[in-house]
């Protein structure tokens, strides 16, 4: 996260991709890489692994959001609203 935060996007990328290589199918991990991916504008990417750390985890709520920004960010607005809507049903504050 401390690369993120400091715009060194390719490095986090980087460093969440070893660490899905080792640790593969965890729903943090995948949380992580896809942040880093969706910072690099890679959304595609993002997507998909926000996708997978929901499939194993379904009430990830930061994963639930960030996912519904990727979509809104493509003008996917009801989908992202079902997200978001889910997410406050989740986790009210």
């Amino acid at each position: 996260e401390y690369l993120r935060k400091n715009g060194q996007h390719v490095a986090a990328v980087e460093m969440q991709r070893r660490a899905l290589a080792t640790y593969s199918d965890h729903p943090m991990i995948e949380y992580n890489m896809a942040a880093a991916l969706s910072d690099a504008k890679q959304f595609d990417e993002a997507e998909a692994l926000y996708k997978r750390a929901l499939a194993q985890q379904p009430e990830f709520v930061k994963a639930l959001v960030n996912l519904g920004n990727i979509y809104r960010e493509r003008g996917r607005y009801d989908a992202a609203m079902a997200l978001f809507e889910k997410a406050i049903a989740i986790d009210p504050t």
